[in-house]
């Protein structure tokens, strides 16, 4: 079995990175890892889970992979959580899995609003994750 984690990765910084280009946030966006001092809006790759969700007659395998929307206004972090919602859940032009065919996707949850000072920092910014879940089957 191949993982699809770095596919759905690739995939949907790819996506993000068009929806926010369409709504005035040209450039790269989407990161694993942001220097200090990157300017805002941007969006963080967070953590992700992969598990077997087999059949009998279906190898299939549920992801989940949470993103957190950062900016220095909370509305405008709530406003990039939703571009990541729209980037990765709409049915019309699912993220490109590489290898994979998406059986099922969705939203799993926006957690509650993060700052950068319960991060331990004083730089004045404002998180909003978002974990969305897919089921994938190898192609």
């Amino acid at each position: 079995m191949n993982s699809p984690l770095l596919p759905f990765q690739v995939g949907a910084i790819t996506r993000i990175e068009v929806v926010m280009a369409a709504n005035g946030h040209a450039g790269d966006r989407v990161f694993v890892d942001p220097s200090h001092g990157q300017a805002l809006p941007y969006v963080v790759c967070g953590s992700d889970t992969l598990i077997r969700v087999s059949t009998k007659d279906n190898d299939m395998t549920e992801l989940t992979h949470t993103f957190v929307a950062w900016s220095d206004s909370m509305g405008e972090a709530k406003t990039v959580a939703d571009y990541v919602v729209q980037a990765l859940t709409d049915d019309s032009n699912l993220v490109a899995i590489t290898g994979f065919s998406v059986t099922t996707n969705d939203l799993d949850f926006i957690g509650p609003p993060l700052s950068d000072e319960d991060q331990g920092g004083n730089d004045n910014r404002y998180g909003v994750p978002v974990r969305v879940r897919y089921v994938v089957k190898e192609a």
